[in-house]
């Protein structure tokens, strides 16, 4: 509970956070352009299964790390005069994750799957002597493979 509120703090910080006077002036007549990569950690702990056969899976960020086999994560955005535009890709591949099946059967089971993110938004952006708005529209493309 306490790292939810945690979380909804941050994020309407972030969400209502007034743009400072300067700020909203030193861009809104320039083109800028912004390209961040960058990363993010997971681990997996649970059941996964279908019907009455289930393992448990726990690896740890460590344990992904090991069997990463590819991964691209990048944000892009550009801002030309009253217009904005944006791009989100992650794409990440893991493999070779061993679990073993506890009820129904038992013996190894190897895991590779691969999933792409891609977010595109566009948007219009209105900026004054005192605050600033965007409007933005966009949308996610998200594929998940698994063999």
């Amino acid at each position: 509970m306490l790292h939810r509120a945690a979380v909804l703090a941050f994020a309407s910080t972030l969400l209502f956070t007034p743009t400072m006077r300067g700020d909203a002036q030193s861009t809104w007549h320039h083109t800028t352009y912004n390209i961040t990569p960058y990363a993010w950690f997971s681990a997996l702990d649970g059941q996964v299964g279908v019907r009455e056969l289930s393992t448990n899976v726990n690896l740890s960020a460590r344990d992904v790390l090991d069997i990463l086999q590819g991964v691209f994560m990048a944000s892009a955005s550009a801002r030309v005069k009253p217009y904005v535009f944006g791009l989100d890709v992650i794409y990440t591949k893991v493999g070779d994750g061993t679990v073993f099946a506890v009820r129904g059967d038992s013996g190894a089971f190897n895991l590779t799957q691969s999933q792409w993110i891609v977010q595109p938004t566009a948007g219009w952006s209105y900026a004054d002597d005192v605050a600033g708005l965007d409007v933005l529209g966009g949308f996610r493309y998200w594929q998940l493979a698994a063999d």
